[in-house]
């Protein structure tokens, strides 16, 4: 995916949030789990979202899926960054840059 809703908090309760959640998220963590290879617990609670599939390369695409996707979801996406809970709310963009770089 290059492009994600990431939605997190210290004292995030993940699953109340997912019960008032209109899309699914691809995934979830919550505080303590071990997400790592390293076995480091997390501190935070969270959920992302897909909101782009365009390739890497493909940047015009990605902000164009993006608007439409935060439009189209605004009011849910207002609500949801008003949960309980809710430290930070993000869009993660991830682009190729050249020569085959990420960023």
């Amino acid at each position: 995916m290059s492009c994600i809703l990431r939605v997190s908090g210290m004292n995030l309760d993940v699953d109340a949030c997912l019960a008032d959640c209109k899309v699914a998220p691809y995934s979830v963590w919550r505080k303590g789990e071990r997400r790592s290879a390293n076995g480091k617990a997390t501190e935070t609670s969270g959920l992302r979202f897909k909101v782009s599939s365009a390739d890497f390369s493909d940047r015009d695409a990605q902000v164009k899926d993006a608007l439409a996707y935060f439009q189209s979801n605004h009011e849910w996406i207002v609500r949801l960054t008003k949960f309980p809970g809710v430290d930070t709310a993000v869009a993660d963009f991830g682009f190729e840059i050249q020569p085959p770089y990420w960023a």
